[in-house]
């Protein structure tokens, strides 16, 4: 099994996994969950699962010549952005979730 796992796909923070109970019960799952915006799997009863639902990104299917033309647009609007803009915040955000889709 591959314990590895992918950074958030919605903030791209670091993940980790949980052991969980549920009220009254010593053992309910596993789940993974971001460390900096909380989101996360539901309940797994094996770890292995948890794992492999959290890595599974539904962008996968996506080829590399678009993968790389959107690093190009994201890169050239970074460089044209205010260096204090929302805008320029918003594209680092993506660049971000990018990169979490391709790891």
């Amino acid at each position: 099994m591959h314990d590895k796992l992918k950074a958030c796909p919605f903030c791209g923070g670091n993940a980790s996994i949980y052991e969980v109970s549920a009220d009254g019960e010593d053992f309910a799952g596993y789940i993974v969950s971001c460390d900096d915006c909380g989101c996360s799997t539901t309940a797994y009863d094996f770890k292995d699962d948890a794992v492999m639902c959290w890595n599974k990104r539904e962008c996968e299917f996506c080829d590399k010549e678009m993968l790389n033309l959107l690093h190009i647009i994201l890169d050239g609007w970074e460089v044209e952005l205010d260096m204090h803009s929302e805008r320029l915040k918003a594209v680092i955000a993506a660049k971000k979730l990018l990169k979490a889709y391709e790891d």
